[in-house]
């Protein structure tokens, strides 16, 4: 698979756009069931439940973070287990720019068909994180429970 790549602007600060960030998978609303299993300030452990053409596709994934720069993201569980994405925060005066790419490889048969549907599913997530992190990280007033 090759990288899929995307970004947004959103007119916050790069503070409060990474806290928000922080809150996945709680801010993206069309996920069907979300939880923070685990979270410090360097790490993250979500499970997260989506439909994908009305089948319902659970995996969970950790995250690797560096306050207000990135976070790094490892599916351990479910259909794209081993998939790898980084959400990059990058300072544009009083906005952020966020980029996520995310790559995923299958290996053996069952992996190589995976690999060949995963560009689709990762593609829809990623507007999908993208789309709720700035509507979240731009509502004012802002909060910093999630619900």
């Amino acid at each position: 698979m090759k990288e899929i790549k995307d970004s947004i602007l959103v007119q916050a600060q790069v503070d409060r756009a990474y806290q928000v960030a922080e809150e996945y998978p709680l801010f993206v609303d069309a996920f069907e069931k979300k939880e923070i299993l685990r979270r410090t300030d360097k790490r993250s452990h979500v499970r997260i439940t989506n439909r994908f053409f009305n089948l319902p596709l659970t995996w969970e994934g950790k995250g690797f973070k560096r306050r207000n720069e990135k976070i790094a993201w490892l599916q351990t569980e479910g259909l794209l287990k081993g998939f790898k994405a980084e959400w990059r925060f990058i300072p544009q005066g009083e906005a952020t720019e966020i980029v996520i790419r995310g790559l995923y490889k299958g290996a053996g048969p069952w992996g190589k068909l995976v690999e060949a549907i995963a560009p689709l599913l990762v593609t829809q997530g990623t507007k999908k994180i993208l789309h709720f992190l700035k509507l979240r990280a731009e509502q004012a007033p802002w909060s910093s429970s999630i619900k």
